[in-house]
Formats: C-alpha cells, structure tokens, sequence
C-alpha cells in the first residue's frame, strides 16, 4: 500500500482524473502540471551532479598528480555553475511542453538523457584539454 505524503499540498497528489482537480479551471489545471514537472526535475537533479561529479574525478586526480590543483578545482567550480544553470533548460523546455501541448513524460527522460550526455562530453573535452595543457597528452606540432 502506497502511503501519500502527510506534508504535501492536497493538490500535488492527485493526478488528472482526481477529485481534487474538479472545480479548477483550465489556467489552474495547466499551472498545476508545471509544477509536477518542477518537482520532478528536482527529484533528477541530484543524479545529475552524481554523475558529473564522478566524471570530474579524473579531472582532480590528474590535476593532483600534476600539481595543478588550483587550476583544475577553478575550472571544476565554474563547470559545476555551467551545468547546474544549463540544467535549468529542461524543466522550462518541458515546462512549455506541457502548457501549449500536455503532460510527456517521454519527453523529460529525453530531455535529461542528452542533456546529460552533454554534460559528459563537455567534461571530458575539459579534462582532454587540462591533460594536453599540462603535457600528460603530447599537443601535435
């Protein structure tokens, strides 16, 4: 048996065919749904920095072995900003989504699937180009 949340708002736990959603006009309905879009980009987000943070590791090591730590923990902080600001992008595209078009759950798993595997490749693009800049990659001449 599933038990409901005693601290959440009466509305965010129904669904669309809920009694509690009877008596809300269409502008209520729709804002509703964007706010479960919201809390369901929060409930991801922490997966999100677990992943970037374990694909920074690399990153910090290197940056160690090296003795280019405080370089490497600058770039690892403006990163972090980078990615947490561009996170922000998939709650609103989602957001839209479901306010001129409807609820697309596909759509949120796509959204963060690939905005992920950006995140991902951008890091490793910084941490090629930390490991060139500090010589443990030999730069072509």
């Amino acid at each position: 048996m599933t038990e409901s949340n005693p601290y959440a708002a009466p509305l965010v736990e129904g669904g669309p065919h809920d009694a509690a959603f009877d008596g809300l006009s269409e502008p209520e309905r729709k804002r509703l749904e964007i706010g479960r879009v919201v809390v369901a980009w929060e409930k991801r987000r922490w997966v999100y920095n677990a992943v970037l943070g374990v694909a920074t590791l690399p990153l910090l090591v290197i940056s160690a072995l090296a003795g280019e730590v405080a370089d490497a923990v600058r770039l690892s902080v403006i990163g972090a900003c980078v990615a947490n600001a561009s996170y922000l992008a998939g709650p609103i595209a989602e957001g839209y989504w479901t306010w001129f078009v409807g609820p697309a759950t596909w759509l949120r798993t796509l959204l963060f699937l690939s905005g992920t595997l950006l995140a991902l490749l951008l890091v490793a693009a910084v941490t090629l180009i930390f490991c060139m800049r500090v010589d443990l990659i030999p730069t072509p001449k």
